[in-house]
């Protein structure tokens, strides 16, 4: 990528979390440091921000990267707001870095400008690199976009899709390993979706036996996720209700 042009914008004008653009990191962390260092020494490494325009023809600056650096910034700018009424002047500008590209570019610089951080968490990861392959939907393409090797791709896509919702933040908050969430990944139904209950027993297990999961699983009939409660529930519905196709050694099972 070629060295981008800058500019200065109001800070008020920069968009979050818009068109498609996300920050790839759920969990911000500690921003303290990074406020400090930015009240003593200025903003040394400028964000991104995408250029692109509405409907109406006018432009419009969405982050790109960055995303702790201007959190860090418009906290302090809201908690001198909070105790002296405005922000002193405090950054009421912002120089950024400004990505002219196409919208799958961008959208790549989004992600790869996040992959770059070490202490970026797998399944942040993972959910970031397979938005992109569902829109451009070629893992060749996207591992070239991303300057990462296409098995790399294919495996963070398929730790993605292949967890329950609850293994999947158990990766996220560093419940598992990511060891432990790719053998569950694998735990799926016959359509290639995760075997939600069996995934959700193993969990069970691990958080309360320290167990890891077994190698091989056989795969089961599943619903979509439910909170623990309903999950009983819904055991107890499959067990109990001749109506549902549920086979009988499975039925017996959950009984």
């Amino acid at each position: 990528m070629s060295q981008l042009l800058q500019g200065e914008f109001d800070i008020n004008t920069i968009e979050l979390n818009a068109n498609g653009f996300k920050n790839s990191r759920t969990i911000m962390g500690d921003l303290t440091e990074m406020k400090e260092s930015i009240i003593n020494n200025g903003l040394i490494n400028p964000p991104i921000v995408y250029h692109t325009t509405d409907d109406g023809g006018n432009s419009r600056y969405i982050l790109l990267a960055g995303y702790r650096r201007f959190q860090a910034i418009t906290d302090h700018r809201n908690a001198l707001i909070e105790e002296n009424g405005d922000a002193e002047g405090w950054f009421d500008t912002i120089k950024c870095s400004v990505f002219e590209g196409t919208f799958d570019e961008a959208l790549a610089l989004n992600i790869s400008e996040n992959l770059q951080r070490e202490d970026l968490n797998f399944a942040d990861k993972a959910e970031a690199i397979n938005r992109l392959v569902e829109r451009v939907g070629n893992q060749s393409d996207v591992a070239a976009m991303l300057n990462i090797s296409q098995p790399n791709v294919s495996q963070m896509v398929s730790v993605y899709t292949g967890l329950c919702r609850d293994a999947l933040e158990a990766l996220r908050h560093g419940n598992i390993t990511l060891s432990v969430a790719k053998k569950l990944s694998k735990i799926r139904l016959n359509d290639g979706s995760p075997n939600v209950i069996r995934q959700s027993e193993i969990l069970d297990e691990i958080f309360n036996k320290d167990i890891d999961v077994p190698e091989e699983e056989q795969r089961k009939r599943a619903k979509t996720f439910r909170s623990k409660k309903e999950f009983e529930e819904l055991r107890t519905i499959l067990a109990t209700n001749e109506e549902l196709s549920v086979d009988s050694g499975h039925r017996a099972s959950l009984n």
